[in-house]
This record gives structure tokens, sequence and C-alpha cells, in this order.
């Protein structure tokens, strides 16, 4: 077998351990301050990482409102097209309506003239009858 050769080099020392306190290792200020700030910028990201987490949520409730609100836009335009097509059905009964009621009217007023130029009393067209029963 080969033999481990020693060589002239001094053994390796591990640094001496913090003095604790109690069991807790104390820290030199540098590294408490090193602690401190990134705890600080821990709890900073955590504090973003909510604020992004909350603000997406309410991007998604914005965006499924906006979806809803072009669902219910959709269904008014259709619900107005189909009055205005009942309002155009009824403007063209009314416009008929009009024009039968003046056809009506002239013939009524030729009439008249003629009974007039015939020398014929308007009377009503039915005549009462007395009642049979005393």
């Amino acid at each position: 077998m080969a033999s481990v050769k020693q060589t002239d080099r001094p053994p390796i020392e591990k640094p001496p351990l913090p003095p604790t306190n109690g069991g807790i290792p104390q820290q030199s200020p540098e590294e408490l301050a090193v602690a401190t700030a990134v705890q600080h910028h821990v709890a900073s990201y955590q504090r973003v990482v909510a604020e992004r987490d909350e603000l997406q949520r309410q991007l998604d409730r914005m965006e499924q409102s906006m979806t809803v609100s072009k669902i219910e836009i959709e269904a008014l335009r259709a619900e107005r097209g189909a009055a205005v097509s009942r309002m155009e059905s009824y403007q063209r009964e009314r416009d008929d309506a009009v024009a039968n009621l003046t056809v009506y009217q002239t013939m009524y007023i030729s009439m008249m003239a003629q009974l007039r130029a015939f020398g014929i009393e308007h009377a009503p067209l039915i005549k009462e009858q007395p009642d049979p029963t005393p």
C-alpha cells in the first residue's frame, strides 16, 4: 500500500466560535445590519408579491365584469333592433290607417254632396221602433 506523506504544512485552524449569550451566538454590528437589511428586503418583496397578487385578482374581476358588460350591451342592442323593427311596423300600419281614413272621408264628403245635390234630407239610417210591451 501507498503511504501518505506528511508535509510541513501547519494544520488547518478553524475560526473561533463567536461568543454566545445564553446559547445564542452574538453577531457583529455589520452582520446585524446585513441581516436586518435582508429581512427588510424579504418583507418588502413579500409585500410587493401580495400587492401584485391582489392587483391580479382585481384585474381578473374587472375583465370578468367587462365581459359580462359586453354581453349585456350586445343583448340590449339586439333588443333595441327588435324594438325599432316593431316601431317601424306600427308606423307603416298607422300610415295605412291614415290613408284608409282619408279615402273614407273623401267618399263620405262625396256622398253628402250628392245627397245635397238631389235634395235628400239627412236622416238616421235606422229608425227607432216603439217598444211593443206596455
